[in-house]
């Protein structure tokens, strides 16, 4: 009493539930409301001075959302699920607790009905469910090369796990995703083409530079 206390702690309480982001319905036994916050009405769109006496009934689609979540109205117990609603034209999914208020006797009094708002939550599961399968896709797509491969000291080809010899470009290119560009190294250039290669290249190959000769193949 010195301290004010009861005329604080319900103000403070008050202040709080108006205050919260949850949506809370507080029922009598007959589930009629007589409470809710501004939360709730944002969620119902619906007054409180028009909510206050009705049936819980009264708002369809949360009750129809509830029931098939699996809520009894009749439960003697905690329940808690999520539901969807459609609230202002947008789908909100909601973590759903109906509690019941009891006294001393064990008698149900009434029931808090809270709705905590998780549609950004699911929404960031399910991008990461999504990003998750689409790694996993990934990394079951990707071929990697390992072990010892048996190469022709001669031709080059690379023999596969069914004994066949394949060109390098086929072998990699069946087992990875890379691709091939063909060209001529300087050296194979000049034994190949001896002609072009002194008529275009010679100047090249005296200052030191043949290294950035272009001989790519069209």
């Amino acid at each position: 009493m010195y301290f004010n206390l009861f005329k604080i702690i319900p103000v403070a309480q008050t202040s709080i539930i108006d205050n919260m982001e949850d949506a809370i319905f507080v029922l009598d036994k007959t589930n009629q409301v007589l409470s809710l916050n501004p939360a709730a009405e944002k969620l119902v769109q619906v007054s409180a001075s028009r909510s206050i006496g009705k049936s819980i009934q009264f708002f369809s689609s949360l009750v129809s959302a509830m029931d098939r979540a699996g809520f009894s109205w009749t439960s003697n117990t905690a329940r808690e699920g999520e539901i969807e609603l459609t609230v202002q034209g947008d789908i909100k999914t909601y973590n759903t607790r109906l509690l019941p208020l009891t006294s001393g006797e064990d008698t149900q009094d009434g029931k808090i009905l809270l709705l905590h708002d998780i549609t950004e939550k699911k929404q960031y599961e399910r991008e990461r469910e999504q990003l998750i399968s689409k790694l996993q896709r990934a990394l079951a797509e990707v071929k990697t090369l390992n072990g010892l491969l048996p190469i022709c000291a001669s031709c080059k080809k690379i023999r596969d796990d069914q004994g066949y010899w394949q060109e390098v470009e086929q072998y990699i290119g069946s087992r990875t995703d890379a691709d091939f560009s063909h060209g001529l190294c300087p050296e194979c250039f000049k034994k190949l083409f001896p002609d072009n290669y002194r008529e275009k290249y010679e100047h090249a190959e005296e200052d030191g530079s043949n290294k950035e000769i272009d001989t790519k193949t069209n």
